[in-house]
């Protein structure tokens, strides 16, 4: 779409008096309060990094508009794209994701208010996001549940519809959950070379610099089935059905992404994404045989099981390993958040029951 192209529209002459702007910090608990009571999802929770705008008329809220991190992995997008798996890892910090938008006018009322928002927010939203996070934005992402929506409005404002995703949606900050209800993907580049900058060998250096880091596993094939031999001798906490995964495959992934450097399940799924064939098979990790790939596990995999397994049994392990001194057990278990119990803690657990195991140390 021509960038005026809202000037030849029927209501050219409202749309020119709307502005979009960042909400400031008290008008949050506003903005909250409508997504939740107007918006299809009732949930203004955003997630990751996070921007909320406000478009208004004449000083009126007209509509609003959240942006937040992009979803970890989206097959029609990497393809559309065109990265490899590292890239991915390093370069998905400059895609961001449209997760809320909500008119507050009557349907009908302003028939191009929806593009037109879009469009200006989609103009301001890599400086802000510099200006907010130290880097800009290259890229965008958003869904539309065609069941209510045909996406109009984002085809207005040069979006480019890829097709329908798997049916998952982001539950919390690193756990997608399966509902059953496919929506529609839509992108749209925020750079003429978006797309080849982001699956080019190297970005351009001001984009460069932002890169995240890839964690890398340096450990030797010995030391990987030693360790996926101490964890498969902890009780499995699962039941059998439906287990893809041992319990030493996926807690010596845990491990080596923690001392990696890690930080969270989101993070942990990146690092067992980068590992190698030769790598998964040591970790006995599941075998596809259609594909005649091993395949890491998911985060929700991830998630779900560390929530089952507590963090003194991994840094015994891991102790008991070798790997690793116990001083730095403790500091990355520390550093990722483990909650350890004080001393008068403890003398108060005496008299009761011994709680269900949590790993907490490894969730974000």
């Amino acid at each position: 779409m021509k960038r005026d192209a809202w000037k030849q529209y029927p209501d050219a002459q409202v749309l020119a008096r709307v502005r979009v702007r960042l909400i400031e910090p008290g008008e949050k608990p506003m903005w909250d309060e409508l997504i939740r009571t107007r918006h299809y999802l009732k949930n203004a929770n955003l997630v990751g990094r996070q921007l909320r705008y406000v478009a208004e008329l004449d000083g009126r809220w007209v509509a609003l508009v959240g942006w937040n991190v992009a979803a970890y992995h989206l097959k029609d997008r990497e393809e559309w794209i065109g990265w490899s798996i590292e890239q991915r890892l390093r370069r998905r910090k400059f895609v961001a994701q449209n997760s809320r938008y909500l008119l507050l006018v009557d349907e009908g009322r302003y028939p191009n208010l929806a593009s037109r928002v879009l469009a200006l927010c989609t103009r301001r939203l890599s400086a802000d996001w510099q200006e907010a996070f130290g880097y800009g934005l290259l890229a965008l992402e958003s869904f539309v549940d065609r069941e209510r929506f045909s996406g109009t409005c984002y085809r207005a404002a040069g979006w480019e519809a890829l097709g329908p995703t798997r049916g998952y949606r982001r539950h919390h900050r690193d756990f997608y959950q399966h509902d059953g209800h496919p929506k529609e993907l839509w992108v749209k580049p925020l750079h003429p070379k978006a797309r080849r900058w982001l699956s080019a060998p190297s970005l351009p250096p001001r984009w460069a610099r932002q890169e995240d880091r890839v964690l890398h596993c340096g450990y030797t094939a010995k030391q990987f089935r030693s360790l996926w031999a101490r964890f498969q001798a902890l009780a499995e906490p699962r039941k059998r059905k439906g287990r893809l995964y041992g319990l030493g495959s996926i807690l010596a992934i845990c491990a080596l992404g923690t001392l990696a450097g890690a930080r969270g399940t989101r993070a942990l799924a990146e690092f067992a994404e980068h590992l190698n064939q030769t790598q998964l098979r040591m970790l006995r990790c599941y075998f596809n045989k259609k594909t005649r790939r091993y395949v890491a596990p998911s985060e929700p995999t991830i998630r779900r099981v560390l929530g089952l397994v507590r963090a003194e049994e991994v840094e015994a392990v891991l102790i008991a390993w070798g790997g690793v001194g116990p001083h730095i057990v403790a500091e990355r278990l520390d550093a990722a958040g483990a909650s350890r119990p004080t001393a008068a803690a403890t003398r108060a657990s005496a008299a009761r029951p011994e709680p269900r195991p949590h790993m907490s140390g490894f969730r974000a």
